[in-house]
């Protein structure tokens, strides 16, 4: 027998809320359920366990506490075991389903209307379409419901009215709300998703009907609107525009999504707007701001009251980029003490030596760099990257050799992906070049800078470029 800490029944005990436990108590002790005193017994030797927190319990402690008069016996242990699972499980669906719940609503219109209970029925369907017109959201569940309601509906009439006019047409129209609405939604989790894992998705029906979410009015719901904006930058070469119509819906009806699906929806966009920087897209960087912004705002970013050291960086990073300074060390200041204690000295430093590049200070930004050891990949790649752009502006030839050479070695070993390992490459081998160009040369300038405006990935781009015209 596996551990009884390991077992079904002990995980999901311990999830269990002490509201719960005391829900859990009375549903165990109502013979509807269960007239099995083992089963209860067995419910408060581990109820017991948690409340003194006295370690994981044990199947022997748990035998002998439930069956005190009997040697012990592990099968059939394991049988009370999976009774109260069981139980435990009926207690959860029928909180779930509690009364009132639009689910457990349409099931009782839904009996009502097979046992013939016109009255009953009528009565049951008031009062949905007064739910579902109340529901918090408008997201796809909320057009699931709409559906339900007049699918529920239909059937009620098709019965019962043949003779007067059906609702027919307004079913099928709910039918394409909500198909657009749930697959739209569910296609842009595909594209995300197909963007880490370079997996090939196909879309399905999607496609040929895409066309007409324009043409039939249906951007006039935010379901379907700002996921069809999603779908569209997340699928077209040319994606700002579509980014930007996102960004506009998302900010003028995010209040009208659950909390998770709108994190969820930042995260996506801010997950694009990160790969397409990478590539060189500059634009992105002010969108990319915009939404950290919002997140810093709503607190999506943050996990248990903590920011990951690697948004904190980005975040800095991207302000830093659009020239955003003063909001930069602001940020800085106000959002060290969310990162883990262990990081926060080094991403100080980092950060630091970042503003006072930023500001010209090259002197002081190269005193804070080599104040502490990066020993992560990303920040350690963000400090050479930074000592790079230091070395070359203040035309230490050695210097910048030797951290081009060091780089390189440094990305060709260490575990990047392909597509961030091809990044760093490029920047060193484009860096090279750039020093390496005679002054007043502008054939080669000129051939030089078509090559890095051509070239991707290269999340460097802007300052190569802007290098290049110092020459």
């Amino acid at each position: 027998m596996e551990k009884f800490s390991d077992s079904k029944l002990w995980l999901l005990f311990e999830k269990l809320s002490k509201k719960e436990l005391r829900q859990l108590r009375n549903f165990l002790r109502s013979p509807f359920y269960t007239r099995r005193d083992d089963v209860f017994r067995l419910y408060e030797y581990l109820r017991r366990r948690r409340e003194k927190s006295s370690g994981s319990p044990s199947a022997e402690g748990a035998f002998a506490y439930t069956f005190p008069d009997a040697h012990y016996d592990g099968l059939k242990l394991r049988g009370t075991m999976s009774d109260l699972l069981e139980l435990i499980e009926q207690y959860l669906l029928s909180n779930h389903f509690e009364k009132g719940a639009l689910p457990a609503q349409f099931a009782l219109a839904s009996i009502y209307r097979a046992r013939g209970l016109d009255k009953h029925f009528q009565w049951a369907m008031k009062l949905l379409k007064r739910k579902v017109g109340r529901f918090p959201y408008q997201n796809a569940d909320f057009h699931n419901h709409k559906l339900a309601y007049q699918t529920e509906l239909m059937y009620y009439q098709t019965r019962s009215q043949r003779t007067v006019q059906l609702n027919l047409q307004e079913v099928s129209e709910q039918m394409d709300r909500q198909y657009l609405a749930q697959k739209l939604r569910h296609a842009c989790t595909q594209l995300s998703h197909q963007a880490v894992y370079k997996t090939e998705y196909d879309f399905g029906l999607l496609t040929p009907v895409l066309s007409k979410v324009e043409e039939m009015g249906f951007l006039d719901i935010p379901a379907i609107a700002i996921y069809y904006y999603c779908y569209r930058f997340l699928t077209e070469a040319y994606s700002l525009e579509f980014f930007q119509a996102f960004r506009e819906q998302l900010s003028s009806y995010a209040i009208h999504f659950p909390e998770e699906e709108r994190k969820d929806l930042y995260l996506l966009a801010l997950n694009f707007c990160i790969r397409q920087l990478n590539q060189g897209s500059g634009p992105f960087a002010r969108e990319a701001w915009e939404i950290y912004r919002i997140g810093l705002k709503e607190g999506f970013l943050l996990d248990n009251g903590n920011l990951s050291r690697f948004t904190f960086n980005n975040i800095a990073g991207i302000a830093l980029k659009l020239g955003e300074i003063s909001w930069a060390a602001g940020f800085i200041k106000e959002y060290l003490s969310f990162i883990s204690e262990e990081f926060r000295e080094a991403t100080l430093s980092l950060n630091e030596a970042r503003l006072a590049y930023a500001r010209g200070n090259l002197g002081q930004a190269l005193l804070l760099l080599q104040d502490v050891e990066y020993e992560d990949l990303v920040t350690n790649t963000i400090a050479r990257m930074l000592l790079i752009k230091i070395y070359y502006q203040q035309g230490e030839t050695d210097a910048l050799s030797s951290q081009l050479a060091s780089l390189e070695n440094f990305v060709r070993r260490g575990s990047f992906s392909r597509f961030h390992k091809e990044n760093y490459l490029n920047i060193a081998r484009f860096v090279k070049r750039l020093a390496s160009l005679p002054p007043y040369d502008d054939k080669g300038r000129k051939k030089l800078k078509r090559e890095i405006e051509s070239t991707g990935p290269l999340s460097e781009k802007e300052w190569l470029i802007e290098q290049l015209k110092a020459r």
